[in-house]
């Protein structure tokens, strides 16, 4: 009984992940070796500091690289800047990534 309720809310949640990622993120190759990329974050769902939500930020990223075949050997972060929003109910951020290929 409980597998039959769990299985069809797990396989919802891991469908939205892609969808999260085109409302919630933006990329932007800047050359061949340099990109930027910008994630939405809040306090609640996806917390800056939160070590889960910033894997599931860098997995977003690791797509638009392999998408863009940007990076194939890796890359490194060169800085994060995170900027606080009102949003109407609730504290929001964007964080701004700038990166290179090694």
């Amino acid at each position: 009984m409980r597998w039959s309720i769990l299985v069809p809310i797990a396989l919802t949640v891991a469908g939205c992940t892609s969808a999260n990622q085109h409302y919630l993120t933006e990329f932007e190759p800047l050359s061949d070796s340099e990109f930027r990329y910008e994630a939405k974050a809040d306090n609640i769902v996806r917390p800056v500091d939160d070590p889960s939500a910033e894997a599931q930020r860098m997995e977003w990223l690791n797509r638009y690289l392999a998408s863009s075949q940007l990076c194939p050997n890796g890359y490194t972060i060169t800085s994060r800047k995170v900027v606080q929003t009102q949003d109407l109910m609730a504290d929001t951020f964007t964080i701004y990534y700038r990166g290179g290929c090694t």
